[in-house]
């Protein structure tokens, strides 16, 4: 009985001694893990002081811009008013398209091919071609013209130079 407490017990000492290893592992990659996080931490908190400190000095940018009309004599604008009116604007042509798409609607659709500008075009059609026909023709009679020759007998009778005389 004491051999079989001892075995029991030996076995129990090593599952116990697994554990003690298992529980040891865990705790070193915890350790890393939260070294890992520390140095996360540290860069998250340099970066919000870099910010805090632009921050602050686009603050005092801001109040100096603020105050610069002030001071002044001439009357300026300040950045404020100039991006307000460029909303403003945004807004408007925005509005002026909504309103034109919204009265595409209201348009009368394009007339389809009627008849009268399908015979007014046949017209044209016929009175280019007939005017085609026309120059041809005219064409054809200018290059069929033959000249005659003329004997030197009738030349004298016929023709007379003054300029000689």
């Amino acid at each position: 009985e004491k051999r079989s407490n001892r075995a029991a017990l030996l076995v129990e000492l090593d599952q116990l001694r697994e554990q003690v290893k298992e529980s040891a592992l865990h705790q070193r990659s915890l350790q890393s893990s939260i070294a890992h996080a520390h140095a996360q931490n540290d860069v998250q908190d340099q970066k919000w002081r870099t910010f805090l400190k632009e921050q602050a000095g686009l603050e005092e940018a801001m109040i100096n811009i603020r105050r610069r009309p002030q001071e002044s004599d001439v009357d300026t604008t300040t950045p404020q008013e100039l991006a307000a009116l460029s909303n403003m604007c945004r807004r408007g042509a925005l509005e002026l398209y909504s309103l034109q798409v919204s009265r595409v609607g209201t348009l009368a659709p394009l007339p389809g091919r009627s008849s009268h500008l399908h015979r007014a075009a046949e017209a044209l059609a016929n009175c280019t071609d007939q005017y085609v026909a026309l120059q041809q023709e005219m064409l054809s009679e200018w290059t069929a013209v033959r000249i005659t020759r003329i004997r030197d007998g009738e030349a004298c009778s016929l023709f007379v130079d003054d300029s000689r005389s």
